[in-house]
């Protein structure tokens, strides 16, 4: 059966008044098309042909998807098919290249693996759609990835070390990760980066749940049992279509991730903990508690802490050539990491009022320490309820804070911003009222 495709490429036909936006390809891989050197790519949507110009002419380099997986790379255009094809070189020829396979895996988004898989069409008579066969199901979109997200490689390989060790101990479970630290240490972003590479791998369901409320947690769990269309799961009963949820979950042989985001009520979340018999399923948690009953059950602790230094240079000077604003970052760089003791939060915070304010590492760094100076009158270590004394500095992140404050009040002209945050602060970060 034909294998749809996707890809991204820059064709000549594009819009030339959008420059640099991307054409959609797409078509389908025949099964008789393919060779081990070269495939032949049938386009259901191809440009009209006039002038005498090459329409795909700027695809070349194209990368060519089936089913969440890189396949090949678009290399020319079948000029005697009219457009209507591409020919394409598959990823196995790459992968035979020395130092490919290295080269991919260094550089590569988190989770990429150079293993080649077998893709092939979903078969007939399976009574699902192309889509659904093959899309995981993401009942909530997953949190996107900040601009120079840091990729955390070593907390990374702890985490997956500690679940690899861990499965013999839990029987067929695997057991699910939780991630504790204080407020804006980046455990919600690097839970996010699992969730979407589990989506990027093709896992079956990847359930994103905000987990502050508990009651929250079972209006989603039941709404997931009605989109997978569980039998009995009919909508009148929540807690009881949430129970059919977990019971899927329990016994399945489908892949899935389910994401605790945020727990704030450790012994209220434990009869929705999700479990996996058959160890197809994973759970990832974060919270700040330190509750012992969140260790439970073949669950293993990761302390998420800051940043390293390297994460930290890394991190500015990825955030600022994002904004052509490299040429900010001076001498004193290393300082401002070190004075804002590596916390992602305070760095997320100087790197965008160096940008908004056009703040070399030197001018930022007066800035603050006379902010800091002043704060450090005024509150005093008891107050510093998140722990981020154990930087050495309690009260660093609410300096970065109070001074990207200082720089709205100075441009807002309406006088709405300080009333504005002072009510965002007081609401639930899982959802309020649309209207206000």
């Amino acid at each position: 059966m034909p294998l749809p495709f996707e890809g991204a490429g820059f064709p000549a036909f594009a819009d030339e008044a959008a420059r640099g936006d991307v054409e959609h390809l797409r078509g389908e891989l025949s099964a008789v098309s393919t060779s081990s050197s070269d495939w032949v790519l049938d386009c259901q949507v191809w440009p009209d042909l006039h002038g005498g110009q090459h329409p795909w002419a700027g695809a070349s380099g194209a990368a060519v998807f089936c089913r969440d997986r890189l396949v090949g790379v678009a290399v020319e255009d079948n000029r005697p098919m009219g457009g209507r094809r591409l020919q394409a070189a598959p990823a196995h020829e790459a992968l035979s290249m020395p130092g490919f396979a290295d080269l991919v895996t260094r550089h590569g988004h988190p989770g990429t693996t150079v293993s080649l898989e077998e893709v092939t069409a979903a078969p007939a008579g399976t009574g699902r759609s192309e889509d659904n066969a093959t899309r995981p199901l993401v009942p909530v979109e997953i949190p996107r990835l900040a601009t120079a997200f840091q990729p955390r490689r070593g907390l990374r390989d702890r985490i997956d070390a500690a679940w690899s060790d861990s499965r013999s101990v839990v029987l067929t479970q695997e057991p699910p990760r939780v991630l504790s630290g204080g407020g804006g240490v980046g455990k919600t972003q690097l839970a996010a980066a699992y969730a979407i590479d589990a989506v990027n791998s093709g896992t079956d369901l990847v359930l994103w749940v905000a987990a502050a409320d508990v009651q929250q947690v079972t209006a989603l769990y039941a709404q997931t049992a009605a989109d997978l269309e569980l039998p009995g799961a009919g909508g009148e009963d929540p807690e009881a279509d949430a129970r059919l949820l977990l019971s899927w979950l329990r016994t399945t042989d489908r892949r899935w991730l389910v994401v605790l985001d945020d727990i704030t009520d450790p012994h209220g979340i434990q009869p929705l903990w999700p479990a996996s018999q058959t160890g197809s399923g994973r759970i990832l948690a974060s919270t700040r508690s330190r509750d012992a009953s969140l260790t439970g059950n073949g669950r293993i602790r990761i302390d998420i802490d800051v940043y390293t230094p390297t994460e930290s240079n890394a991190y500015l000077h990825q955030r600022l050539n994002a904004e052509d604003m490299g040429h900010l970052l001076d001498d004193h760089a290393p300082q401002l990491t070190h004075t804002l003791g590596h916390h992602p939060l305070g760095l997320g915070m100087a790197a965008a009022h160096m940008i908004n304010e056009e703040l070399t590492s030197t001018q930022y760094l007066t800035r603050y320490n006379k902010r800091h100076a002043l704060l450090k009158e005024v509150m005093p270590p008891t107050a510093d309820t998140e722990g981020y004394h154990k930087q050495g500095q309690p009260t660093q992140i609410t300096a970065a804070l109070l001074l990207s404050l200082d720089a709205v009040q100075a441009g807002d002209t309406t006088g709405l911003a300080t009333p504005v945050l002072r009510l965002t602060a007081l609401l639930d970060p899982a959802g309020h009222p649309q209207a206000l």
